[in-house]
């Protein structure tokens, strides 16, 4: 019953930062808790040097904060929010990136930082204590990362002007990791895990390389670290105390 009652006192905090916004820009907060904010050009000058950013905020519950700093061309950024206590921060520089975030539950975490070109990033959680990180730093980009449970954690990095890498990341349960590291162009990496405790690393660099962890028990660690062209491993835990690393040079 409390925590009805505390849903239906609202409490947003939304901070959104758009560069290249004329002073005459509209904030329209719909009955919904929908905040839409599209930076407008102030002249022509303006007009010709940049393209409208979209930046969209839904929040329900108390205490989210959401906050969306872009710069660039074309950058799209959408946050969903339910519950208390939830963060989203999105930071894009570059031409037509996208990035969306949902979150519903408690003191949950995104973050997500876009350099480049038509990058594109999803982070979905689902509970509490979740925690999502992201960085993109080239072109072409995709990371794609959903978590069910709690204190489950995912880092995902394609940087050093990284082309066409893909990161894909589910963990269902509590106490997971996954990190992935990509450089390089067309590596595709995947982590799945189910369970508790339960530890995945995929470094790729080089071109054209496939990694994918799969682990369904407790406390299981994995490791993949490729580092050259048209490698392919997967890896494979189910139970409980397994290890396994692989390197490829």
């Amino acid at each position: 019953m409390l925590f009805q009652q505390l849903l239906k006192r609202t409490f947003c905090l939304v901070f959104i930062l758009s560069y290249n916004v004329s002073a005459s820009e509209i904030f329209d907060l719909a009955p919904s808790s929908e905040l839409s904010a599209r930076s407008e050009l102030a002249d022509d000058f303006y007009r010709q040097s940049t393209v409208r950013q979209t930046a969209t905020v839904q929040q329900q519950g108390n205490l989210n904060t959401a906050t969306i700093d872009h710069r660039g061309q074309r950058n799209t950024a959408i946050i969903q929010q339910s519950g208390y206590s939830n963060t989203s921060l999105i930071t894009q520089r570059g031409t037509g990136n996208w990035t969306k975030s949902v979150q519903a539950g408690f003191s949950n975490s995104v973050s997500v930082t876009q350099t480049g070109e038509d990058n594109i990033a999803v982070a979905t959680q689902f509970y509490a204590n979740n925690t999502i990180d992201i960085e993109q730093d080239g072109s072409w980009n995709q990371a794609y990362v959903s978590q069910y449970g709690s204190h489950n954690t995912a880092t995902l990095v394609q940087n050093n002007g990284s082309v066409h890498n893909d990161a894909w990341v589910e963990q269902i349960g509590y106490h997971n990791t996954a990190t992935v590291t990509q450089s390089g162009s067309w590596n595709d990496a995947t982590i799945l895990q189910y369970g508790y405790g339960n530890d995945a690393q995929i470094t790729q660099s080089g071109g054209n390389n496939y990694a994918a962890i799969y682990q369904a028990g407790n406390n299981n660690t994995a490791s993949i670290h490729q580092d050259g062209y048209n490698l392919n491993t997967t890896l494979v835990n189910i139970g409980n105390d397994h290890v396994e690393v692989y390197r490829f040079n």
